[in-house]
């Protein structure tokens, strides 16, 4: 008989052989596996978002403060694109 899992036995005793360079790649991988095609404010993302804040903190911040940046430019560029059509005066039709 083919076995396809692990006991949790198994699993227990490879995790305790595991080099802390090797949890982190773990780690790594299940975020990525977890946050790729997510989108949106929810617990699970938040959730995440605060694991990666534990394991990674300077590497989600950094990544955290370059989506931030962006988001905050095209915010601005949209406001400024607004206030614009609000100065113009439109012609008013009849």
């Amino acid at each position: 008989m083919k076995k396809d899992m692990l006991t949790a036995e198994e699993k227990y005793k490879i995790i305790k052989s595991l080099t802390s360079e090797q949890k982190s790649l773990v780690y790594r991988n299940f975020l990525i596996k977890n946050l790729i095609n997510h989108t949106g404010h929810n617990l699970r993302m938040m959730l995440l978002i605060e694991f990666s804040k534990q394991h990674f903190k300077e590497q989600t911040m950094d990544i955290m403060r370059k989506h931030t940046d962006i988001y905050n430019q095209k915010y601005q560029k949209i406001q400024n694109q607004i206030e614009t059509l609000k100065s113009k005066k439109m012609p008013q039709t009849v």
